[in-house]
């Protein structure tokens, strides 16, 4: 991996040509559903970008009373990232042929269960509870190789995913308002510490050993000449 350049992700052995994108946004800030205006992750970029979904009253009820698990939501549903498929690769130019040329990205939730999470309305205290407030990736990456020429090599990735209680807006005496609700996305790169060692290999053998026959019959035996005479 070189800094600045897309993260190398795929879904089984389809790479994406575009890396991982997340969050996509309108020009004005607000959450898109598209591809359109989402930001690449680029290895070794901290990054926190964010975007707003805005609900009518009648709108914010009625999407809390759907009860949407936190797994279907818009901005989780934008990443296209599955449990069981989605990895990342050790290095810039894994083949996605080889398996220890990726790992698997871990999806983190609250309570380590989306399907548990589903958005509830309350008609008394009119919160919406368990709406998606965050997504948050963390990439564990280390140098091997030549301490000269070191190779960043990414040895772990998750995705964490954060929950929160929305109370709708209100104006002025009680009347109901838009209720905006904020989104926020994260990347973190990580670098684990590792202990360089000298390392020098055996001379190489020039040439290997030779069964007893191998020059044969170019060679053959001495014998002392015998002569007699008559």
């Amino acid at each position: 991996y070189q800094r600045g350049l897309p993260l190398l992700v795929a879904e089984g052995q389809s790479i994406r040509t575009d890396g991982l994108r997340m969050l996509p946004r309108t020009p004005v800030g607000g959450c898109s559903s598209g591809p359109g205006g989402a930001t690449t992750v680029n290895f070794g970029e901290d990054m926190a970008l964010s975007c707003t979904y805005t609900y009518s009253a009648a709108e914010f009820e009625a999407m809390c009373s759907a009860g949407t698990a936190l797994s279907s939501q818009p901005a989780f549903a934008t990443l296209n990232m599955s449990e069981t498929s989605s990895l990342m690769g050790v290095f810039g130019d894994s083949h996605p042929s080889i398996d220890t040329d990726w790992v698997p990205i871990l999806l983190r939730y609250p309570q380590n269960d989306a399907a548990q999470l589903v958005t509830s309305w309350s008609s008394s205290s009119y919160e919406c509870s368990n709406v998606l407030s965050g997504v948050h990736l963390r990439v564990l990456y280390t140098d091997v190789g030549s301490t000269s020429a070191p190779v960043s090599k990414v040895v772990g990735a998750e995705v964490l995913f954060t929950e929160r209680t929305v109370a709708a807006a209100r104006n002025a005496l009680g009347l109901a308002a838009s209720t905006t609700v904020t989104i926020t996305a994260t990347a973190t790169f990580a670098k684990l510490d590792s202990e360089s060692f000298e390392f020098i290999p055996p001379a190489p053998q020039l040439i290997p050993p030779l069964p007893h026959d191998f020059f044969y019959p170019f060679t053959a035996p001495y014998t002392a000449e015998t002569t007699s005479a008559v």
